[in-house]
């Protein structure tokens, strides 16, 4: 696969959840811009309660979408590491990256509790 024409279609995404894409576009693709995305969204539905009030139906879809990008990170971590130890190259960058994806799972999981417990 051609990674500098990187496009989100059925392979690509199976491939990304695989490992089997590169070290970079694992982390970057897979965990960094997807984090940005749900942070916004996060964002914006924490926006939307705060002005329909807590129980309505964005509450409940903002708490489904919480859980999805939780296990959207939980199912990267194993990817990550499948791409780390692919990568030799990488040296001990490939471990930090790592490290990323297992603080994104810990985060995630955090958020889901908290917005389960309100």
């Amino acid at each position: 696969m051609d990674e500098k024409r990187f496009k989100f279609d059925r392979a690509t995404v199976g491939a990304l959840l695989a490992g089997r894409l590169s070290l970079g576009a694992t982390f970057w693709v897979g965990l960094i811009v997807a984090d940005l995305t749900v942070a916004m969204l996060y964002v914006w539905f924490s926006a939307a309660v705060a002005v329909a009030g807590p129980g309505g139906m964005v509450s409940v879809l903002g708490k489904a979408g919480l859980v999805l990008a939780a296990f959207y990170m939980a199912a990267m971590l194993p990817a990550t590491l499948r791409a780390a130890r692919a990568n030799p190259a990488a040296g001990g960058y490939r471990w930090v990256a790592v490290g990323f994806a297992l603080a994104h799972v810990a985060a995630y999981l955090v958020l889901v509790a908290y917005a389960f417990s309100a």
